[in-house]
């Protein structure tokens, strides 16, 4: 199509169009490595999904000071995980935990400080003015959030109410690392207009917008990345959509399919 180049299709080169590519993997493939996490040694060695997870909770949290509460922190954490993808409503945490907004405050700073979760801050509707009014919480382990989130097997992550949200927070955090494992700290955001239209994530390059979607699906279509166009046409780079294809085509003249495995 007019207008689509695969090796400029948008910013984020080194990470997808460029990437090497690999052998094309599918949803199970996916979710397996959604599931099982980020650690290496649950992938060299024979050891229990729980196991690892439960230890590595135990001794983070015992390394930690000045906590109140050590059970309390823990609830956080689970109530955290479990609110993947989304802003964070601490009146309504603290509430549920009978914890103050400024504790709650205080640990999701700890989980920050200590790389356990990323904040990506809101952008500005009219993607001009960015305003760091709010930020949606994802974890940095995706195997870490399933076990506090309670999903013991792959299965019942995969065919779960929060597999989308797990395929969007793995998503954003592979792009994340991408640019972090080259030392570049990246700018990226997310958009809500007053109209209620999102964008999963935003990459802010050299003064260019580039905007991603995230979909469990093999069949997209022009439709899914119509909420593009919120953003103004002079600072709109070319998109992408993050799914289930096996190879990346163009969706319209400013957008491609891109599939997972490029990640």
């Amino acid at each position: 199509m007019a207008g689509w180049d695969k090796k400029r299709s948008f910013r984020l080169k080194s990470t997808l169009l460029d990437a090497a590519r690999g052998e094309n993997i599918g949803f199970n493939d996916v979710f397996l490595h959604i599931w099982k996490g980020s650690s290496p040694e649950l992938w060299t060695s024979d050891i229990e999904w729980t196991t690892f997870y439960g230890s590595f909770l135990r001794r983070y949290i015992q390394n930690l000071t000045d906590l109140s509460s050590e059970q309390d922190f823990l609830n956080f954490m689970r109530l955290v995980a479990a609110r993947i993808g989304h802003q964070l409503n601490f009146r309504d945490l603290s509430e549920e935990l009978g914890i103050p907004e400024t504790t709650l405050n205080t640990y999701l700073t700890v989980l920050e400080k200590t790389a356990l979760v990323y904040l990506l801050p809101e952008h500005s509707e009219n993607g001009r003015n960015r305003k760091l009014q709010s930020h949606k919480v994802y974890f940095t382990d995706t195997g870490l959030c399933a076990f506090l989130s309670g999903w013991p097997t792959k299965k019942a992550l995969m065919d779960g109410a929060m597999n989308d949200l797990m395929l969007e927070n793995f998503v954003i955090i592979e792009i994340l690392k991408s640019y972090r494992n080259r030392s570049v700290e990246p700018q990226l955001y997310y958009l809500r207009d007053s109209d209620g239209k999102e964008i999963d994530l935003l990459i802010e390059e050299n003064e260019k917008i580039y905007p991603i979607e995230i979909k469990k699906t093999a069949s997209p279509n022009p439709s899914m990345v119509k909420n593009f166009e919120v953003i103004p046409e002079e600072i709109r780079g070319n998109g992408a959509l993050v799914c289930f294809v096996q190879d990346d085509f163009p969706l319209n003249g400013e957008a491609s399919a891109i599939p997972i495995s490029y990640l």
